[in-house]
């Protein structure tokens, strides 16, 4: 049996329909609102909680900064002392001292010095001012010279062992950064240790492991040196060692701690071509194992040369060099060793009166030597100035806290038509061979 519908009753049907959906709609628009709100709720809370993290890294950035500005300022003012040191404690050891107590001691002079201008290109390098110069690098070396300082800082309660190989290949590096990142690790065995234990330092021959970063990266493997620090500490669970290397995180109480030790070690092996891998379990301590290239034996080569020959002894003429220097410990070492040498030298301690002796001089003037950075000029400007009256002048710049040559490039590429660079702090023998290589060119 058929219903009739009334035409009018089937509109009032849709007209409800039609508000029922747009009571829907607006209920839902509603739900939107609320879900929008409480998401901007959720992530204000979530910006709220992170302010105080990303304000207090913004605080560690600023502060690295001013570190790495002071740090940059007391390199050079200390590069220039070392000059003086190391070039006249060289200069006496020169005239071979017949008492022996007196050599050993300009010895103790020289070696002090020396790991005195490795602290200086680690502050050069914290200030990202100064990328090291690598050569060849015995490991063992670096290991048996910090052994005795460590056992000073580690302490009685600290057991120390080192195990080297006597047959260890050598690698490319500097000894000052090495020595860093060993100490680095050998303070941070020690503070998991704060009951006593032990702490084994050990190299040894290897080759890369088969998930290191070479392999990641698709570089070939080949051989390495391993050196391994362990030490019986509380160990670490994967939470911690999955941050151990991110910069200023630290597990140590707060103002005990700076967070940038294993940062460093890490950045130092990488900047060698090497992979750090760490093992560790809670209660059951820890091992750092540092896997650093062997090179191919043509780059460890060095030029030999006759120990029982002065380096005053030169193939070249004598010639009459002017040096523009600012520090007067500087310019009279630097002035000093060119005579011993044979060489004529005048002398100025800034740019004007260098320009002055260029113009009044009468004789010939083959070179000048002078800082790159003086009062009221810069040691590139001074150079151009002295072309204009000494077209033929060759320049050396010197200087302790540029990690660039004259041209702005590194100093492997330095431009000869500009001048050559030598970095402070330098010894006799490292200002006469840049010396020689700027005047027979």
């Amino acid at each position: 049996m058929d219903v009739a519908v009334e035409p009018g009753e089937s509109q009032q049907q849709i007209d409800e329909l039609k508000d029922l959906i747009g009571s829907l709609r607006k209920e839902l628009q509603h739900k939107n609102k609320m879900i929008d709100l409480l998401r901007l709720q959720k992530k204000s809370s979530q910006d709220w909680k992170a302010a105080p993290i990303l304000e207090e890294d913004n605080r560690q950035s600023r502060k690295m900064e001013a570190l790495g500005h002071m740090a940059l300022a007391m390199a050079h003012d200390f590069n220039n002392l070392l000059v003086a040191i190391n070039g006249y404690s060289a200069l006496l050891l020169e005239k071979r001292f017949e008492d022996e107590e007196i050599r050993s001691g300009l010895e103790q002079i020289c070696r002090a010095g020396e790991r005195a201008t490795g602290l200086t290109r680690q502050i050069l390098a914290f200030s990202r001012k100064k990328k090291i110069a690598f050569g060849a690098l015995d490991v063992n070396s670096v290991m048996e010279n910090l052994s005795g300082m460590l056992e000073r800082l580690l302490g009685k309660q600290i057991d120390l062992q080192v195990l080297l190989d006597p047959h260890l290949e050598l690698v490319l590096g500097d000894s000052g950064q090495m020595e860093q990142a060993l100490l680095n690790l050998a303070l941070n065995a020690r503070d998991a240790m704060p009951g006593g234990g032990r702490i084994t330092f050990a190299t040894a021959n290897s080759t890369f492991p088969i998930h290191s970063h070479f392999t990641r990266e698709g570089k070939k493997q080949g051989p390495c040196i391993l050196v391994s620090v362990t030490d019986t500490g509380v160990g670490m669970d994967k939470s911690t060692l999955a941050r151990i290397f991110d910069p200023f995180y630290t597990t140590k109480s707060k103002g005990s701690g700076t967070g940038v030790g294993l940062t460093t070690v890490f950045g130092i092996v990488r900047d060698m071509g090497g992979d750090i891998e760490v093992a560790s379990h809670p209660g059951r301590g820890t091992v750092f194992s540092l896997y650093i290239p062997c090179p191919e034996p043509n780059a460890l080569r060095t030029d030999a040369t006759d120990a029982s020959q002065t380096y005053f002894a030169t193939d070249f003429p004598p010639a009459t060099l002017l040096v523009v220097e600012d520090d007067d410990s500087v310019r009279a070492l630097v002035c000093a060793v060119l005579r011993m040498a044979g060489h004529q030298v005048l002398e100025a301690a800034n740019g004007e009166d260098a320009l002055e002796i260029c113009s009044m001089h009468e004789g010939n003037l083959t070179g000048m030597i002078t800082d790159k950075t003086l009062p009221r000029h810069r040691g590139v400007d001074l150079a151009e100035q002295v072309r204009e009256l000494r077209p033929d002048m060759r320049v050396l710049f010197m200087s302790g806290t540029a990690d660039e040559s004259p041209n702005g490039n590194p100093p492997a590429e330095d431009n000869r038509a500009l001048g050559l660079f030598l970095e402070k702090p330098f010894t006799p023998k490292g200002l006469l061979t840049k010396l020689r290589e700027l005047l027979i060119y």
